[in-house]
């Protein structure tokens, strides 16, 4: 499907493009393409086939946390090598503002 060049004006100006006369040929050709790529899928025979979010099916891996103890001498170092801090405690940009 070969669209016009009103059809990409339109396009263009919904995705706030400005356009010059040659990059509107060039989009003309990359949109129509990608369409005309997109509706191979209708040719799929899809009769059967059960409607699903994703490709894969994942399931959560729900494990128990544990605590692994570290000796003081890795914990003075990571302290020691962090680049701010207070004392012992580690100073780190704000998540949430």
């Amino acid at each position: 499907m070969k669209l016009s060049l009103e059809q990409i004006r339109h396009i263009a100006a919904l995705s706030r493009l400005e356009l010059v006369p040659e990059e509107e040929d060039q989009f003309r050709e990359r949109v129509s393409a990608v369409i005309e790529y997109v509706g191979q899928l209708s040719e799929c025979q899809t009769d059967g086939v059960e409607p699903m979010a994703q490709a894969i099916a994942s399931e959560n891996a729900w494990r128990s946390d544990e605590s692994v103890p570290v000796g003081e001498e890795i914990v003075r170092r990571l302290v020691e090598s962090f680049p701010e801090r207070e004392g012992d405690l580690l100073k780190v940009r704000a998540v949430f503002s």
